[in-house]
């Protein structure tokens, strides 16, 4: 997510919605930390959805919406 954003010329405090698919509540704890210790201040709106598993055993997928500057 953050090279994406990188690459449109955003940092996280770009974003205005993530939605989190985590692969069991276990491991949100840990998701959460890292989450927040990326995110610093900034709190765009989050859901988080708890599901059974995900794609090629993937633990988290990450779906966001930044704003991005068109001035330049």
């Amino acid at each position: 997510m953050l090279a994406i954003l990188d690459a449109a010329g955003c940092t996280t405090s770009d974003l205005v919605k993530v939605t989190v698919y985590v692969a069991g509540v276990k491991h949100w704890p840990a998701f959460d930390k890292i989450y927040a210790e990326t995110m610093g201040n900034h709190r765009p709106a989050r859901a988080v959805v708890p599901v059974p598993e995900l794609h090629h055993g993937y633990l988290v997928e990450i779906e966001a919406v930044a704003r991005v500057s068109t001035a330049g």
